[in-house]
């Protein structure tokens, strides 16, 4: 079975999630194939095309390879995807390459979720990365208008306070 087929027959329904991840070896074989089909998702605005890819593309690996795309993914809404997005950025990816993404993705709220589950899990992210860069990031989203989101960084950083006065400006950069 190819790669397409394998997504035409998950996306129908007519193969398990199981059944469709087990046909990568994890190996980046299908990468390029994986990222092709993205665009193309984004071009239909299928979200069901773009969640399988996802899958497949964590189920073959995930590299650099990707940045691009994701990113490209990062500024659509319709398929609500960008905890998933940020999860592959943050663990698969990672390194200051990837500190505008978090950031983009930081910049996406919805009203319905009170937590700011996105905007923690970038917060926690660029943390990690740790750079200059991802640092000054933090200091963007943590000065947001949205008191959710700047409630969860003072908490975050509750047991850090030198963090905490460099983020709301009380220490020279």
């Amino acid at each position: 079975m190819t790669f397409q087929q394998n997504l035409t027959k998950a996306v129908n329904d007519e193969i398990t999630i199981e059944e469709f991840s087990g046909f990568f070896s994890g190996k980046f074989e299908y990468t390029q194939e994986i990222i092709d089909c993205f665009y193309g998702a984004c071009k239909l605005k299928d979200r069901d095309i773009v969640e399988y890819l996802l899958i497949a593309a964590d189920s073959d690996g995930v590299d650099k390879s990707y940045l691009k795309v994701l990113d490209h993914l990062l500024s659509f809404r319709w398929h609500e995807k960008e905890e998933d997005i940020v999860t592959i950025l943050w663990f698969d990816i990672g390194g200051p390459e990837i500190v505008d993404s978090l950031y983009k993705a930081s910049l996406i709220i919805y009203d319905w979720d009170e937590v700011r589950a996105l905007q923690r899990k970038c917060i926690r992210a660029l943390h990690d990365i740790g750079t200059p860069e991802a640092k000054a990031k933090i200091k963007l989203i943590a000065n947001t208008d949205d008191e959710h989101v700047r409630w969860f960084v003072r908490d975050y950083y509750e047991q850090n306070p030198e963090m905490l006065e460099w983020i709301y400006g009380r220490l020279n950069i």
